[in-house]
């Protein structure tokens, strides 16, 4: 591994050489071995360590080397390749303000921490930030980062071990960089969830709530249309990252507003995104998850959702709304289950047993 290590450093400092019309002496041969030797056999340093010397926003390959073989030699190998990512990081941001360095840790947690990785776009709508933020905050760091061309084109990171780096306390991360896992969860389930806030009933005008996904013309080009990524993330993966979250009162809150207005537009949406026999499986762990937290609010959704799941998962989304709310509201008091299923029923299942044309808005309606 490591006399490939040296074949790879030495073929490509001595293309940055050729590139940049350096003197034919760079790079010594030294020079190749120290940065060899500080590899210690991982090709991640040896890539990163290239790509910091070639680094055009510096242009001065020569000094970047010496900065980088400056480090010495230390007896793990961890060592060399954080402070790399750390010489990376201040090097990028010098002297980064606390607003930023926020901001950083945002971006940078939620591309770690994604359960699939989203566009430079989509990851702004999800996160609620301005236009271009993204790009304008994380463009000095292509070493660490793939950051595409395109603003629809996912944005990821070149190598899991920077998310190791900067989510692991025992790692050498300066605090302006550093990110804590259960506080990134919070924030992405939040977001996830306050995105969800704009679904609604039969998003993709389907305009049949009888028929199944199968029958569906054009589905996948209607569901590109009228459901942006970012919700798409969101109906997917709120579930696992409200899982790993510090519960809080907002977070209650938003769970709460959730279930009340838009539990079931979430269910319609997971049924287009073939998303269905997750979900149940997602709503068994929040409610074991909540039960588990000592929360002043004594929250409990006692989601009792059904032991034969395969049966149904082809059912029309307008049963499964009304068999799933149903179930999930069977823990309150008898009153809120009535009213529940009042409104459930009156919006989805006619008094002939089949489904209603109407629209619905929230449990509300039937007050």
């Amino acid at each position: 591994m490591q006399q490939d290590i040296k074949l790879y450093l030495s073929s490509a400092l001595r293309d940055i050489a050729e590139r940049d019309r350096l003197d034919s002496s760079w790079p010594e041969e030294e020079d190749i071995q120290a940065l060899t030797t500080l590899s210690s056999g991982l090709f991640i340093f040896a890539a990163t360590s290239i790509k910091f010397v070639e680094d055009r926003n510096d242009s001065d390959p020569v000094g970047q080397l010496t900065r980088l073989l400056s480090a010495g030699v230390q007896s793990s190998p961890y060592h060399h390749l954080d402070k790399l990512y750390m010489q990376v990081l201040t090097r990028a941001f010098p002297d980064i303000s606390i607003q930023l360095s926020g901001r950083l840790k945002m971006i940078l947690g939620s591309i770690v921490f994604l359960q699939e990785p989203l566009s430079p776009l989509s990851l702004e709508n999800l996160l609620g930030l301005t236009p271009s933020a993204v790009r304008q905050t994380v463009v000095h760091l292509c070493f660490i980062l793939l950051l595409p061309d395109s603003d629809t084109r996912p944005i990821q990171l070149h190598h899991p071990s920077f998310a190791d780096f900067i989510t692991y306390s025992n790692r050498r991360c300066d605090a302006k960089f550093a990110v804590n896992s259960e506080k990134q969860h919070t924030l992405l389930a939040i977001q996830c969830l306050r995105a969800m806030q704009s679904l609604k009933r039969d998003v993709c005008g389907i305009n049949n709530p009888c028929i199944l996904n199968s029958e569906v013309d054009g589905l996948s080009s209607c569901i590109a249309a009228n459901i942006p990524p970012h919700i798409q993330y969101a109906c997917r993966y709120w579930i696992f990252h409200i899982t790993h979250a510090l519960i809080s009162d907002t977070l209650v809150d938003l769970l709460k507003e959730f279930c009340t207005k838009y539990l079931l537009y979430w269910i319609e949406v997971c049924s287009l995104l073939g998303e269905l026999r997750n979900t149940l499986v997602g709503l068994h762990a929040v409610k074991d998850f909540l039960l588990v937290c000592a929360l002043g609010v004594r929250m409990r959704l006692k989601l009792n959702l059904f032991h034969r799941k395969r049966t149904f998962l082809n059912w029309p989304p307008s049963l499964l709304c009304w068999m799933i709310a149903n179930s999930l509201f069977a823990s309150f008091s008898q009153p809120l289950t009535c009213l529940v299923s009042k409104c459930i029923t009156q919006h989805y299942i006619s008094p002939q047993g089949g489904p209603l044309s109407g629209t619905y808005t929230s449990t509300k309606d039937c007050l």
